[in-house]
Formats: C-alpha cells, structure tokens, sequence
C-alpha cells in the first residue's frame, strides 16, 4: 500500500513537472522581443507577459 501512494506521489510530481515545462516554453515563444533575444537563452530582460500566461501560471503555482 506503500509502495501505491509513492509512486501516486511520483507520478503527480512528474506530471507538474512536464506541465511548468510546458508552460515555460509556450512563455518564452509567446514573449514580445525581436528574433535575435528570442533565441538567447541567457537573456532575462522578457518582454511582457500575456494574460493566457498568466493564467497558466497562476493554475501551475496555486
């Protein structure tokens, strides 16, 4: 019965897991920047944040 709840446990932080890389990388191709700081990984200066954002975000923390 143990074993049942660990891997429930896994498999409920795997699943989020993929969903907030989902949601990162529907961010980062969303964001309004030219096509030069679109591809720079290292960039942090985003540009704004749509409201579908947003709200996935807001569904993935809460």
């Amino acid at each position: 019965m143990a074993n049942t709840f660990i891997y429930t446990g896994f498999g409920i932080m795997l699943l989020d897991a993929l969903y907030g890389i989902y949601i990162a990388v529907k961010g980062i191709k969303s964001r309004n920047a030219n096509s030069l700081e679109k591809h720079n990984i290292f960039n942090f200066q985003f540009g704004s944040v749509s409201p579908e954002i947003k709200k996935l975000v807001t569904v993935w923390g809460g």
